[in-house]
């Protein structure tokens, strides 16, 4: 889990070097080791912001063809759960984009190679296969909204197999790309 003491000096950290970084920029502020008032090159402070992308991108401008209904996101939704309850663990990585993650309770991100590998390695453990599984899955109080190419899904789940059951909130992310509709993300709380 990451703590909060962490976050909050990643954050102040990042703020204190976006503020560096536009003193170093701005002209009215005069550098006396400088003539004219600027920082020579070798003293730049921190190198220049690189834009990172956000865990769920923007939907705010999608193509109207890609806006994602929710029939569609339900139509997901259905089939993973299907493939995850039956153990097909080859459906489940169709169904997700590379890009996905997910986020367990302790809030630890997994991405979808590890993420796959631990569904085969439990499929395994616990003899689920399409012909064959004792794991069950109950989603109660489902909730779809869409916005644009972006569909959540909100659910109560309880999960039961063998050696493990938990219940709690679940959530999926699904966008809807060009070439079909996957899943991005995964919040269990």
């Amino acid at each position: 889990m990451v703590s909060t003491y962490y976050l909050t000096r990643q954050i102040v950290h990042e703020v204190f070097l976006e503020e560096m970084a536009r003193v170093d920029q701005s002209p009215e502020v005069q550098r006396p080791d400088v003539p004219d008032g600027s920082a020579p090159e070798q003293h730049v402070l921190a190198p220049p912001r690189q834009q990172v992308e956000p865990a769920v991108p923007p939907a705010d401008k999608p193509d109207a063809m890609l806006a994602i209904s929710p029939q569609e996101v339900q139509d997901v939704f259905r089939a993973y759960l299907r493939a995850w309850q039956d153990g097909d663990v080859d459906t489940q990585d169709r169904l997700l984009d590379d890009s996905f993650s997910y986020i367990d309770q302790e809030n630890k991100r997994q991405y979808k190679a590890a993420y796959i590998r631990q569904k085969r390695q439990l499929a395994s453990r616990y003899g689920a296969s399409p012909a064959n599984s004792n794991i069950t899955i109950e989603a109660t109080n489902v909730e779809v909204e869409t916005k644009g190419d972006i569909g959540t899904v909100t659910y109560d789940q309880a999960y039961h197999s063998p050696y493990y059951s938990s219940t709690g909130k679940n959530r999926f992310v699904i966008r809807k790309f060009p070439d079909g509709v996957r899943i991005i993300e995964e919040v269990f709380a």
